[in-house]
């Protein structure tokens, strides 16, 4: 549908079409599909963006990130 987005870290060559060299680099790069929406942030000046699929009103997305935020920090530290 053309509410639906696709999330992924495949190299991309147009709005819907994305390429590999090969199957083995395919299996590397997880691809979601669907109602997502994306939060970013920065750990350590790096930034970081998930996917979050689906919809979830009630999700407390600010304490989300703080949360996955100082995770990243400490493990980049």
């Amino acid at each position: 549908p053309h509410t639906w987005q696709i999330a992924t870290t495949l190299p991309q060559t147009s709005a819907t079409t994305f390429q590999t060299a090969s199957y083995a680099e395919l299996i590397d790069h997880p691809v979601e599909t669907g109602i997502i929406e994306f939060l970013e942030f920065e750990a350590q000046a790096i930034p970081h963006r998930i996917a979050l699929s689906g919809i979830y009103p009630d999700f407390d997305r600010v304490r989300f990130l703080a949360d996955i935020q100082k995770i990243c920090e400490t493990e980049l530290a």
